[in-house]
């Protein structure tokens, strides 16, 4: 009877540490997707941030032309 129960005990363990192993990797699986998930957070600010920079670069170019027009035009009325 103590043998049987000595078998069960080491079947329990054995399934307990198996399942220690699997939560440890999935763990591990876990904070490395989520390492990836903020990189590519972080990429995206940083693309963000250059979309927003060109888009004041070509509005900043547009009156500046704008402006140049304007001045052309003036120039070729007065003469």
């Amino acid at each position: 009877m103590n043998t049987q129960q000595e078998k069960r005990q080491r079947q329990f363990d054995k399934a307990v540490e198996e399942w220690k192993r699997k939560v440890s990797e999935q763990q591990t699986e876990t904070e490395r997707w989520q390492k990836e998930a903020r990189n590519h957070a972080a990429e995206c600010y940083r693309i963000k941030a250059q979309v927003d920079e060109a888009q004041q670069t070509i509005e900043a170019l547009r009156k500046d032309n704008k402006n140049l027009n304007g001045t052309t035009m003036s120039s070729c009325v007065v003469s």
